[in-house]
């Protein structure tokens, strides 16, 4: 593990391997180790992992969405990193895009892994609200057992007990301070749809026709907005695909990492 220092906040990440560098974000509740599985498909590519303000190893801090982009950007500085492909999960398609907008000459590319650049509407705002109350009542496990199982499809969460049991484990783990500083970073974000119309690079669309969280008939607009889209939309595949279809999503990415570069 790595880390660097950020206005006096310690925020941790991994930088392994040669080649192409693919930036990994996490989304909400998730930590750098969810990749743990996955990056051993992407050998021959220099791969950089990080926990976002308040997960896992790094320190909370209550930041918006853009300054977790500009955290990310320190990081690649620090590295001396040049050129890279995002490959954002949810929330982490949220700082993908915010990056692209303050950043975009730093990217190959970038990928929406179950994610979208639009700003929550007035009800997913007083949902996130809802969440945060919620949070600060029931404290975070009572949430991600409540939140975890609706990510997935039916049939995988019938046969992966353990990597759920996992993930909600890991998302129990937070300070709760850190849960409700993601919560409300996510409702404040500004709409960024500009990002991707106006986006030079191409931009790459992973879209689960089971997602609840980011429903496939809404994202299906947003892969019309770019002049480059690699659009993916995956049968029987929540809003974890990097679990529900591993070889699929990692063969989608290698793909659009190959068009980048």
């Amino acid at each position: 593990m790595q880390s660097v220092n950020y206005y006096n906040h310690q925020i941790a990440y991994d930088l392994k391997g040669k080649g192409t560098t693919l930036v990994f974000l996490h989304g909400f509740g998730e930590t750098r180790q969810m990749w743990a599985d996955y990056l051993p498909f992407f050998e021959g590519y220099q791969t950089l992992t990080i926990d976002l303000p308040g997960a896992g190893d790094s320190d909370k801090m209550d930041v918006s969405i853009a300054r977790m982009a500009k955290i990310v950007n320190t990081i690649l500085k620090t590295e001396n990193i040049g050129k890279c492909v995002f490959i954002g999960h949810s929330m982490g398609g949220y700082v993908a895009c915010a990056f692209a907008k303050m950043y975009e000459e730093k990217l190959l590319g970038f990928c929406l892994f179950h994610s979208q650049p639009y700003a929550d509407t007035a009800e997913k705002k007083a949902g996130r609200n809802k969440a945060i109350n919620f949070v600060k009542k029931n404290g975070n496990g009572a949430y991600f057992k409540g939140l975890l199982p609706m990510l997935f499809a039916k049939d995988f969460i019938e046969n992966n007990k353990n990597t759920l049991d996992n993930l909600v484990k890991s998302a129990s783990a937070m300070d709760p301070a850190a849960v409700i500083h993601q919560l409300q970073a996510m409702r404040n974000r500004p709409d960024n749809q500009s990002v991707l119309i106006n986006a030079k690079v191409p931009v790459c669309f992973i879209i689960g026709k089971e997602d609840i969280a980011v429903p496939a008939t809404n994202s299906l607009n947003q892969t019309f907005l770019p002049k480059i889209s690699a659009i993916h939309i995956l049968p029987n595949v929540g809003h974890m695909g990097m679990f529900e279809a591993t070889a699929k999503t990692v063969g989608i990415i290698k793909d659009f990492i190959r068009f980048c570069s």
